[in-house]
C-alpha cells in the first residue's frame, strides 16, 4: 500500500514550518528567559558596573545573534529553493519502506529509518532527518488515514532497528 499527495508550497508555509522547528528546538521557556535577560542585563550593568556581568551580557547578545543568523540563513536557503522551482509543487509518495519527494528540482528517496522524529503541529507535520533537516507536509494535504500510515511506518522502522551497544 502506498499514498501519494501533491503539496503546493509558498513562503508562508515555509516560514511556519521553520518557525515551529526553531521554537521546538530552542524551547519556549528558553526563548522567554533569554528575551527577559536581554532586557535586564543592560539595566543591571548600569547599576552594578561588574566585569563578569559585562562579559555575560556580551556573551548573551552574541549567542542570540548567532541564533538569529542561523535562522535567517535557513530561511534564506528555503526561500532560495522555493524560487528555483519552476512550479512550487512537490509530489510525495509514502510506502511502507520509504518516502519519495519529487519536484521540478529532482527527487529524493529516504527510508523511514532515516527519520529521527516526527513533529506534529497544527498546520504542518515535519519529518525530521539528520537532526536538522525536515520534510514539510501541510496537514490539509493529509487524510487521517495517511497520518496513521506515516506514524505506523515510522514506528515500525524504528522498532526493527537494533539498539546501539
Amino acid at each position: 500500500m502506498s499514498y501519494q499527495i501533491e503539496v503546493h508550497y509558498n513562503r508562508a508555509m515555509i516560514r511556519y514550518a521553520l518557525n515551529r522547528f526553531m521554537l521546538q528546538r530552542i524551547g519556549v521557556w528558553t526563548l522567554l528567559l533569554t528575551i527577559a535577560a536581554l532586557f535586564c542585563m543592560p539595566i543591571l550593568l548600569i547599576f552594578w558596573n561588574n566585569l563578569i556581568l559585562l562579559m555575560f551580557t556580551i556573551g548573551l547578545w552574541l549567542g542570540v545573534s548567532l541564533w538569529g543568523i542561523i535562522y535567517l540563513l535557513r530561511l534564506r536557503q528555503s526561500e532560495l529553493i522555493l524560487s528555483k522551482m519552476s512550479c512550487p509543487v512537490a509530489q510525495m509518495t509514502f510506502t511502507p519502506q520509504h518516502v519519495i519527494v519529487s519536484s521540478s528540482l529532482g527527487s529524493s528517496e529516504l527510508k523511514w529509518l532515516a527519520f529521527d522524529e516526527i513533529l506534529q503541529f497544527k498546520q504542518a507535520w515535519l519529518l525530521i532527518y539528520a537532526r536538522s533537516g525536515y520534510i514539510n507536509i501541510p496537514v490539509q494535504a493529509m487524510s487521517d488515514e495517511l497520518r496513521a500510515f506515516i506514524l505506523a511506518c515510522f514506528k515500525q522502522a524504528h522498532a526493527q532497528q537494533a539498539p546501539l551497544k
